[in-house]
């Protein structure tokens, strides 16, 4: 005590404290955010001057506070001896018995505390449980524990403050102290200040908070006197306060979320959908998201407060505020006025709420403005000091006002809102489970403004339909124009718009629209700026234009539908303007090439008011141009079909009404009809009946159209037409004009697809027919039609109703046989066996096909009455017979033929088809044959007859035992009659390939005896141009130093040499080591080919005397002594090369050619010297093309550090910027050295930019991104957009952006090989998509009309797709219903060669269904031939030189030529021939592209089969 204060005044203070503390706890509330309807109030319960003990007791659930208030006097702090006689007494008083509550006894004071011993002490007992005799449980064995004036054990310690306390019960003081908290330095002033914050959020002006607290402290004293209880709810209740605005600051995150959930659900902000990232925001500027109207820019919005409000942040969102007043108050009442009566500003709010929810960045509230347009109020906003108040104003705005506030003093932030990239366009598709990779190229670009994606996905269901994109156009349109608010009361600004698009028709006026050239239009500045506030016009520096190209010409088709429709112009007006839009001068210049829709737009558009016949006239007057005729096919069938069943009438029209010098067009229109019927078949199927309904040409078109799509209610009137042409064919007269018969044939086959078309969908149909018809004839063309229609349901209707089948088809017809054949029906198999009077022509050889299906042993027993004819057909299935009757079979088949060559033509012609199924015995035996026939013809001048299919067949032997036997003739008088015929055929005499000549070399080779050396040396020797070539073609299999290859020298020293022939004349001269007549080749050409230089340098040294001839050469005066010597230099280079380069360079003017060959030459082997450098800069700066092409590559690959540096100053200076080879050559070189991108990189960008698809561009953009020079995201962008890139540089690029996107990556994959599908897409896809890749290439492969693309999915499953689980998959397949699916099953397991796919092939093959065992025998077949080649590739290390050319061919034509240059299975060559030389690697690969070459071909030819 002081002499300043009193003890009544620390009486006055004690009890002040007191009440002050209790007030602070009185007022305490609990918030519980465990609720689910949220945070609720947990008030506590105080009792002020409990009689138990303490000063006050507060009951706050689930616990217990007892609190003793002291004040300090004597300015000391407070030690565990004074609290423990001070304070524990009363507060042991306070403990109850044990009733489960836990309980908190706290002394709370305004001083200092020095009590750590004390509040661990019972820390330590907290931590443990109340024992029964509680010193008992405490340790007293150290004694030096704790220390009370001196060391004490903790029992001692225990019993030290329970004796100052002056407790009895050890229990009781026990849990006392497990209990006991001290909280020290407690004023006045900062209980004032807990109370002050618990008031100021339920009072409803600030100044109120202090008045408030004194009445609560009177409130107290008064409840303390009496001893009383009372709640805080009930507390702040008497004050006038309610409680439940305690919950605010609590509740209003939930709240504002919940708010802004609605609003953004009102704008229609689907986070899921929403593909783009949020805008970045950084400290509490204002940010502008600006954007052109249609580009998301509500969706960022969204986006970021979203965003925001999800990590906690206060946000709230104003649509369509006009003034900043009302930005405020509707923030006021999002914020405050929800718990509150009273208002209050901006900086009330803060100071309310602000320190409860500010963010690092010091903002607390971010405010959302939607839609701003008004430059005024967009103007207030940014003068608006909102970063003063913690707040943080986002807002959306066009891109014209953003770049207007950029240009004042201290603009806002702002983040440009660009278009969908094709990823982003992609995601959004995928995540509304609407596809992207198969949309038109064009269209995905429309796509990519996200206002026409959304309308996209409202609109349409999953897949393209051509119809999509002029619906889509409509939709927008109509939205933009009509439905956008106030534009339904503005349609004469349309009208406006389509006028100033007329104007764009004339050749003098300027697109971007000018404001003046608009004005005259009739847009005037509000017209202009509703039509931009739509997305319609965008506003730009050069004047106002479309939003986009697309729309452009759906603004000018409308202009010319009104046209048309009011009499402004002639069908030959529009005609006339449209045909000169791709011309210069006639129209505006920024539009040529632009408007190539406006046709197609124009009669979609037209259909709704103009008339067909005006439309069709139109489409006449254009087609009539020579430039459009030619493609008027694909522009009828594809472009005006793509415009949907709403043209159907004017292609009706086109149909009924074609021009007679046009007759094409009404069949293109008729397919259009049909194509549409695909799409919208209750469309086209009246107009299709129509025309069916007719005669003539009418009915032709109608049978056209018919043929395509099913018209199931004129089945009855295809049945008729069909039944009366065939029967016109049946009565024809044998002796009937050939072309008359023709066009009978012609007619009936037209009238049969149609037909069929529609009846292999109504069984029902055909078996009504057939109860109601009796005639023959139609009952057999109903069995046709049975033949054709699904299998199941098709057998099952042939064994039920055979009887009247049988019955009324005549016996002889062929019909029956393939009946039971197809149906599998071996009840039947005993009429296949009949033969009959009066057969159809083919009828035993299908009798005996069938025979071989259903009973094949009864098939083979009878072998031998098979007739020759029967057997040479290529429906006939050997594979069949041979699997059934084995050796045996063979056996008796080469019996039934008898000797000679002509028998043993009828025997390869028998194995035509199935060249690797011949029998041994058979085989030798036509060579034996042929031999005789040869020797017959000896000596005569041979024309090629029925013996030419002996030597074609056995030139393509490729099985390793038959191969073995042709070798076993080597020197036998069959090589010698076949080599002998070979030579006295001569050499080719034109470019045309002779088949014979080709087919007795390559036997010859087969056999690899001398022969094949002696054609050779005849070969070079021949008189004909192209008779040399093909020798020295042929020499180059010869072995090094064979004496039939001397004539290569006289042919290089030849002074009339065709320029044809040096390609293959220097490989074989190199192949030989021929090297002085090769040297002159060399020299006197100048032209030194790649392939012949790796042949002869992968041979070791050159000969002494020729390398001391080209050495001293290089030293010639004569330029063209230089050239060659150069040239010749990289056949086998020296050690020295590089200096004789160098030496040979200085000798060489400037300008001569032979110094660009000499850097040619250095180039292709990479050797630099930098003394060559200063003469390379004065060539480089020559003005020949032909010197900037050698010298730039050549530094930049070859070249040091400076000569590098040459190459990117030349990048720098060059102007403009060439973008050709060389340039590519030399940038690619040098740009890895570019870390940070420089000349080289800038100078690839523009190879990137201008998508030049003659490049390598997917390679371009790798090393761009490598250099970082591309983004990811423009990597990922060019993968989508790059129209021109080859499939093989595609690969590399997918490859570079899986390492940072994998998804993406396997989307382009996708999106490649739906555009157009290759080998290394569908790669891509497998080792990207997982089973997804093959669930989707699969049923590509099932869809797929392409043998070629069908044949690329299966090659790609067997290298990459993991082999059990496709083996899974197709097991599966094969136990379909669905015929279809089992044949694929088989097609695919062909691809496989190991043992589970061999026996479902086995099962496959007994299937019923002819289909499906002609595949799977055929997929067996497969298997065969690659087990050949595997077993020639093993022979290669081991034949001699001829052998091993004759196994590469066979091994080549055995197996599908893709897999021998890259296989899992161990078919590819690579590793085997590397050991071989170099020209049989050349030759291999030459051997290889041909038999691609020719399985594109195979496959083209498959697929017109197919289509016919």
């Amino acid at each position: 005590m002081t002499e300043e204060t009193t003890g009544g005044q620390y009486c006055v203070k004690g009890l002040v404290q007191q009440v002050l503390v209790g007030l602070e706890r009185g007022v305490t509330v609990v918030i519980d955010h465990t609720e689910h309807d949220g945070p609720v109030l947990v008030a506590a319960t105080m009792t002020l001057e409990p009689q138990a003990g303490g000063d006050h007791e507060l009951a706050l659930p689930p616990q217990r506070i007892v609190e003793q208030v002291k004040i300090r006097t004597n300015g000391k702090a407070w030690t565990p001896g004074e609290i423990a006689e001070d304070v524990l007494p009363d507060l042991v008083k306070a403990v109850r018995a044990d009733d489960g509550i836990p309980t908190r006894f706290r002394l709370v004071t305004d001083g200092a505390l020095n009590c750590d011993t004390l509040l661990t002490f019972a820390a330590r007992l907290k931590a443990m449980p109340v024992a029964e005799d509680p010193l008992l449980a405490l340790d007293d064995r150290n004694s030096r524990a704790f220390r009370y004036g001196r060391w004490l054990s903790e029992r001692g310690y225990f019993q030290a403050l329970m004796h100052r306390a002056g407790a009895k019960d050890a229990g009781r003081f026990w849990r006392m102290l497990a209990g006991f908290e001290a909280e020290g330095l407690v004023h006045a002033a900062h209980l004032e200040a807990r109370i002050d914050a618990v008031l100021a959020e339920v009072v409803d002006a600030h100044e109120d908070v202090v008045g408030k607290r004194h009445e609560l402290v009177g409130r107290m004293a008064k409840l303390a006197a009496a001893g009383g209880s009372i709640s805080a709810i009930a507390l702040l209740g008497e004050a006038g306060l309610p409680a439940d605005r305690l919950l605010h600051a609590a509740r209003l995150p939930r709240m504002l979320g919940e708010t802004l959930a609605r609003d953004l659900d009102g704008l229609g902000y689907v986070a899921a959908n929403d593909v783009r990232k949020p805008p970045r925001v950084t400290g509490n500027d204002m940010l502008l998201i600006s954007g052109e109207s249609g580009f998301g820019k509500s969706w960022r919005l969204a986006a970021l407060l979203a965003k925001t409000s999800a990590a906690g942040g206060l946000t709230v969102l104003v649509a369509q505020a006009r003034t900043l007043d009302q930005i405020r108050q509707a923030v006021v009442e999002r914020v405050w006025l929800s718990s509150f009566d009273r208002a209050i500003d901006l900086p009330g709010l803060q100071r309310r709420l602000g320190g409860r929810f500010v963010d690092p960045t010091g903002v607390w509230l971010t405010i959302g403005v939607d839609d701003v347009q008004d430059r005024d109020l967009l103007a207030e906003l940014h003068a608006a000091d909102w970063r003063r108040f913690g707040v943080r104003v986002v807002t959306t705005v066009p891109s014209q006002l953003a770049d207007e506030m950029a240009r004042r003093p201290r603009p806002p932030a702002e983040q440009r809102v660009e278009l969908f990239t094709r990823a982003q366009l992609r995601r959004f598709l995928a995540s509304h489970r609407l596809p992207a990779h198969d949309l038109p190229e064009d269209v995905a670009e429309l796509l990519c403004t996200p206002i026409f994606a959304d309308l996209y996905r409202r609109s349409f269901l999953p897949g393209w339909r051509p119809t999509n994109e002029y619906e889509l156009m409509d939709g927008f349109w109509r939205q933009a124009t009509f439905d956008t608010g106030g534009m339904a009361d503005a349609q004469d600004d349309i009208v406006a718009l389509e006028h100033a698009a007329r104007q764009l028709l004339l050749p003098s006026r300027h697109y971007p629209w000018h404001a003046e050239t608009a004005l005259a239009a009739g847009l005037n500045a509000p017209a202009r700026a509703r039509l931009v506030r739509t997305g319609v016009l965008r506003a730009g520096p050069s004047g106002y234009s479309m939003m986009h190209d697309r729309v452009l010409n759906w603004l000018v088709a409308r202009a010319l539908v009104a046209d048309l429709r009011f009499g402004r112009k002639s069908v030959e007006d529009v005609g006339a303007l449209l045909l000169g839009f791709d011309k210069p001068g006639t129209i505006a210049p920024a539009l040529a090439y632009r408007l190539g829709y406006v046709l197609l737009d124009l009669l979609w558009l037209g259909t709704y008011c103009l008339a067909p016949a005006l439309l069709q006239a139109l489409v006449v007057r254009m087609l009539d141009e020579p430039e459009h005729r030619i493609n008027e096919g694909r522009f009828i069938e594809e472009h005006v079909a793509g415009l949907g069943d709403r043209i159907l009438p004017v292609l009706a029209l086109m149909v009924v009404q074609p021009d007679r010098d046009h007759d094409a067009r009404a069949i293109h229109a008729a397919r259009a009809i049909a194509k549409i019927g695909q799409y919208s078949p209750d469309a086209a199927r009246p107009i299709v009946a129509g025309l069916l309904c007719e005669s003539g040409h009418s009915l032709t078109m109608g049978l056209a159209a018919a043929g395509r799509v099913a018209v199931p209610q004129s089945i009855n009137r295809l049945w008729e037409v069909h039944l009366e042409r065939r029967r016109a064919l049946a009565a024809a007269p044998d002796d009937m004009d050939i072309h008359e018969r023709h066009h009978l044939s012609d007619a009936a086959r037209s009238s049969f697809k149609a037909l069929r078309r529609t009846a292999i969908e109504q069984i029902d149909w055909i078996e009504a027919a057939l109860s109601k018809g009796s005639s023959p004839l139609s009952a057999e063309l109903l069995l046709e039609l049975l033949l054709e229609a699904n299998h199941g349901t098709a057998c099952d209707l042939w064994r039920a109703r055979k009887a009247n089948f049988l019955t009324r088809i005549a016996a002889g017809r062929t019909i029956i046989a393939r009946a039971i054949s197809r149906f599998g029906d071996s009840d039947e198999a005993f009429r296949l066996e009949q033969d009959s009077a009066g057969a159809d022509d083919f009828e035993p050889a299908r009798r005996y096909d069938a025979l071989l299906r259903v009973a094949p042993k009864r098939a083979v027993a009878q072998i031998e009455q098979v007739s020759e004819d029967m057997l040479k057909r290529a429906w006939f299935s050997m594979p069949r017979l041979v699997r059934s009757g084995g050796a045996d079979a063979q056996a008796r088949l080469l019996a039934r033929h008898g000797t000679g060559w002509e028998a043993m033509r009828d025997v390869v012609l028998s194995y035509w088809h199935d060249i690797d199924l011949i029998d041994v015995p058979a085989f030798e035996a036509v060579i034996d044959a042929l031999a005789d026939r040869l020797a017959e013809l000896a000596g005569t001048d041979w024309t090629p007859r029925g013996e030419g299919h002996l030597i074609n067949f056995l030139s393509q032997t490729r099985r390793p035992d038959l191969l073995a036997i042709l070798r076993g003739r080597r020197g036998s008088r069959f090589e010698r009659l076949v080599c002998d015929l070979a030579i006295g055929r001569g050499g080719r005499p034109c470019l045309s390939v002779v088949r014979d000549g080709e087919q007795l070399e390559r036997l010859l080779l087969l056999i690899g005896g001398d022969g094949y050396g002696e054609l050779v040396a005849h070969g070079i020797a021949r008189e004909t141009v192209f008779g040399r070539e093909d020798g020295y073609e042929a020499a180059l299999r010869l072995p090094e130093g064979s004496d039939h290859a001397s004539g290569l020298t006289l042919a290089a020293a030849a002074e009339q040499r065709h320029s044809r022939e040096n390609y293959d004349l220097m490989l074989a001269l190199a192949a030989q080591r021929l090297d002085a007549p090769l040297y002159d080749l060399v020299a006197a050409t100048g032209a030194p080919y790649t392939d012949g230089l790796d042949i002869r340098a992968s041979l070791g040294p050159l000969d002494p005397q020729v390398e001391a001839r080209i050495r001293t050469d290089l030293q010639s005066p004569k330029s063209n002594v230089r050239i060659g010597a150069a040239c010749a230099l990289a056949l086998s280079p020296p050690h020295d090369a590089v200096d004789l380069l160098a030496d040979t360079l200085a000798r060489c003017p400037d300008d001569d050619p032979s110094a660009f060959t000499v850097v040619r030459i250095a180039n292709h082997l990479r050797c630099y010297a930098p003394r060559m450098l200063p003469q390379l800069r004065r060539i480089l700066a020559l003005s020949d093309p032909s010197a900037r092409e050698a010298v730039l590559p050549y530094l930049a690959s070859a070249g040091d550090t400076e000569a590098r540096a040459i190459v990117a100053a030349q990048f720098e200076n060059e102007s403009p910027p060439a973008i050709d080879q060389c340039a590519l050559n030399a940038a690619y070189s040098i740009s890895e050295y570019e870390t940070h991108g420089g000349p080289a990189t800038g100078r690839l960008r523009l190879f990137i930019d201008r998508s030049h698809g003659i490049y390598p561009l997917g390679l371009i953009a790798v090393r761009l991104h490598r250099a970082g020079s591309m983004s990811n995201e423009e990597l990922v962008e060019f993968g989508y957009t790059a129209r021109r890139m080859s499939s093989e540089t595609s690969a590399y690029l997918i490859e570079r952006i899986a390492t940072f996107d994998r998804e993406e990556a396997r989307a382009i994959a996708e999106h490649h090989f739906a555009r157009s599908p290759s080998g290394s897409a569908a790669r891509q896809l497998l080792l990207l998509g997982g089973d997804n890749a093959v669930a989707h290439l699969l049923e590509r492969y099932f869809t797929e009309p392409s043998n070629r693309v069908r044949w690329m999915i299966a090659r790609a499953l067997r290298r990459h797709a993991d082999r059990q689980k496709l083996l899974e998959r197709l097991a599966t397949l094969a136990r379909e219903y669905s015929v279809d699916l089992r044949v694929a099953a088989a097609e695919l397991l062909g691809w496989l060669t190991v043992s589970p796919s061999r026996e479902l092939l086995e099962t496959l093959a007994g299937d019923p269904v002819p289909e499906v065992a002609d595949a799977a025998l055929a997929a067996i077949g497969c298997h065969q031939s690659e087990h050949h080649a595997r077993i020639l590739i093993a022979e290669l290390p081991d034949v001699d030189h001829l052998g091993r050319w004759a196994c590469l061919y066979a091994i080549i034509d055995l197996v599908d030529p893709y897999l021998l240059e890259a296989d899992p299975d161990g078919l590819a060559l690579g590793e085997v021939t590397d050991g071989f030389g170099e020209a049989f690697t050349i030759g291999a690969e030459c051997a290889i592209k041909a038999r691609k070459d020719k399985l594109e071909k195979e496959a083209d030819r498959l697929d017109r089969a197919e289509r016919d």
